[in-house]
């Protein structure tokens, strides 16, 4: 490194005068980029603000933008000890007394003779069977399971309806088997297939466990209850099925003559609630963009988007909004002002006139909804409205609806007198496959007596019922329903699906004309639900009962619930587009990446960029500056040291010319 040593011959501090130099000549321009800098930065944090706010407001949308806000339910008991109770958006409004008489119990046996006097007992090998409403599961009990313990273990395992467990009485260890759903449909029914002794059912080996040598220890009970004084059975204490949308949940049986009250209500305070949110939103942001763009008359000073075109852009844009009228609605109203928002001509604020909201809500919530969301209201209660999407065009469509069908097959007539429906022993079994939905089953062996009915229409009542836990039990999967016509002695049995895929046949092994269906049978193949919206073909989803728009129409996205059995011209839904879905397509656009905040950012960062580029411009200049200044300096130490050099020669010189006088002579 140089060392610089200007200033010797001198003697003037020529550093701090080529310092001060430099910065007289930078300071003006130096000055002039850090004010535009602190510009620019204070509007970059200025724009950060408003665009948090911006994305606070949009947040604040999204409760009154939800249909479900509008819809949704509140629900109290006046003894919820006894009578629980929850309600859906789907649940009418309502009052209803309710009287529990009877709770659901499930049913349950036990060994009565022979306790065990280990768990690790053998009980025998074999093959037992328990059917409950629902399917027929198979234990085997073979070598490597055959104790009490083994039992009770291969039956908790096996995904039957029914749980097991080990007693010790005192005199012995018993099984204990309890349904595992209340109800009287879900009651056991425990057969033998198989025993080691060939005997299904004397009391030895594992037919003992059969249901006959077993002592009911609980009996099965549905639950009773009264609404309104109407008799209501259900075979679970959760009722599901009583009221649309309604769940109570029985959890003591009340006293005689004790009424518990039910009451369903719209839940108000939420919708309040969702309002207050959004109107508190739009003010926050208001008082922000006030902020912003502030001026002090009496300081004669701006904010820092003080006039901004846009700012102002933005600000009309969401008040022009506010402002609109709703397209197309169902309701009574059709803009905030009608439902008690209003604005201030001052601040331009928004407020809520609570006892106008309060009466639209009490009328009519929906019509409180028409003014924010996106809506369609129909014509029919058949027809619910479940969503939209932004391709989804304002207008009034029609719906049509064609529900689905199950495939079956019907038997040829066959007799069922006398022991014609005795399938058991001398080689009389009935042996078929089943094919349902597609999935045929293992074969399945008919080989019970199905004519101890005492009647012809009970005989063919016990084989439909047979004959359906047989083929329910072979494909778990794929469930049918067998039903008897005792008029004209015919089976005919139902695939439990619905749809083109929905079908039923059967193939013989042996004797399967003993139960008619070896020939001259009816088949009918499921068909699939269509509807249309608006005269145009709509997708059907058949497990949420749905019907969708088609792709690229004025209905692309519209999706609509089909509620109860609805078929046929089903009305007119009407479909119209809030003010919060307008405002939220707005807000996304202003605070998109390509959007007009960003790109108002984006212009201030490359400002601020080309400040640093003109920053180092200057610093290029004040390095070019110094150095010619001390070249300046330099050449004149150099000047001076040459005239102090001839000055300090000639003086040398002239004093040896020169003798000095001597004044004594």
């Amino acid at each position: 490194m140089s060392i610089s040593a200007t200033g010797l011959a001198t003697g003037l501090d020529v550093e701090s005068l080529v310092s001060q130099l430099v910065a007289a000549e930078i300071a003006t321009p130096a000055n002039r980029y850090d004010r535009r800098e602190a510009k620019y930065q204070l509007e970059i944090s200025s724009l950060g603000t408003l665009k948090g706010e911006l994305s606070a407001f949009q947040t604040s949308l999204s409760a009154v933008s939800q249909v479900g806000t509008y819809q949704s339910k509140s629900s109290s008991s006046s003894l919820s000890s006894s009578v629980a109770i929850s309600a859906s958006a789907d649940a009418l409004v309502g009052s209803y007394a309710v009287s529990v008489t009877n709770l659901a119990v499930a049913q349950s046996f036990a060994l009565a003779d022979d306790a065990f006097t280990a768990v690790t007992d053998p009980v025998g090998q074999g093959t037992l069977s328990i059917t409950d409403g629902q399917q027929t599961v198979e234990i085997v009990i073979d070598e490597t399971n055959d104790s009490l313990q083994g039992l009770a273990a291969a039956i908790n395992n096996s995904g039957a309806n029914a749980s097991a467990a080990i007693v010790n009485d005192g005199s012995g260890y018993r099984l204990v088997l309890s349904a595992s759903e209340t109800g009287l449909s879900n009651t056991l029914a425990i057969t033998a297939s198989a025993d080691a002794d060939n005997n299904l059912t004397d009391a030895s080996g594992l037919s003992r466990f059969i249901t006959a040598n077993l002592t009911e220890t609980i009996s099965a009970e549905d639950a009773a209850l009264t609404i309104n004084g109407l008799s209501v059975t259900s075979a679970s204490n959760t009722v599901t099925s009583a009221l649309d949308g309604v769940s109570l949940t029985l959890k003591s049986e009340t006293d005689l003559g004790e009424v518990v009250n039910l009451t369903v209500s719209q839940d108000k305070a939420k919708l309040i609630s969702a309002v207050n949110t959004f109107v508190e939103g739009y003010n926050n942001l208001i008082d922000t963009i006030s902020a912003l763009t502030s001026y002090d008359a009496s300081s004669q000073l701006g904010s820092a988007l003080t006039g901004d075109a846009g700012v102002r852009t933005i600000a009309a844009g969401i008040r022009n909004l506010l402002n609109t009228n709703v397209e197309n609605v169902s309701g009574n109203f059709s803009n905030i002002a009608e439902i008690g928002i209003t604005s201030s001509a001052l601040t331009g604020k928004l407020s809520i006139d609570s006892g106008t909201l309060d009466a639209v809500v009490v009328a009519e919530p929906l019509d409180v909804a028409n003014i924010f969301a996106s809506l369609g209201r129909s014509s029919s209660e058949n027809i619910g409205f479940v969503s939209a999407t932004a391709a989804t065009k304002v207008g009034e469509y029609a719906v049509n609806f064609t529900p689905p069908t199950a495939g079956a097959i019907t038997s040829a007539a066959f007799n069922v007198n006398g022991n014609n429906l005795n399938f058991s022993g001398n080689n009389s079994d009935v042996q078929f496959t089943v094919t349902v939905d597609g999935v045929t089953s293992n074969t399945i062996t008919l080989d019970a007596d199905y004519s101890t009915g005492g009647s012809d229409a009970a005989n063919l009542g016990l084989l439909a019922s047979g004959l359906q836990t047989k083929i329910n039990a072979a494909l778990t999967d794929n469930q049918v329903t067998v039903t008897a016509d005792t008029v004209n002695n015919k089976l005919t049995v139902q695939s439990n699906s619905t749809g083109a895929g929905s079908a039923v046949a059967f193939t013989e092994v042996v004797r399967l004309g003993s139960i008619g269906m070896d020939a001259e049978t009816s088949s009918v193949a499921g068909v699939a639900g269509a509807g249309t919206i608006n005269g145009l073909e709509a997708t059907y989803d058949s497990s949420a009962n749905t019907l969708t728009g088609a792709v690229g129409s004025v209905v692309e996205g519209l999706i609509l619930k089909l509620k109860g059995n609805a078929s046929g011209e089903l009305g007119q839904v009407k479909y119209s587009v809030g003010l919060a879905s307008d405002l939220d397509e707005l807000l996304t656009g202003y605070l998109a990446t390509d959007g007009l905040i960003d790109a108002r950012l984006d212009g201030l960062a490359k400002s601020v960029s080309a400040l640093d580029d003109q920053r180092e411009a200057l610093e290029f200049r004040a390095s070019a500056l110094e150095a010619r200044y001390r070249k300046q300096f330099n050449g004149l130490e150099a000047l001076i040291s040459q005239l102090n050099t001839t000055q300090s020669f000639l003086s040398s010189a002239l004093s040896q010319f020169v003798e000095p006088l001597d004044f004594k002579k």
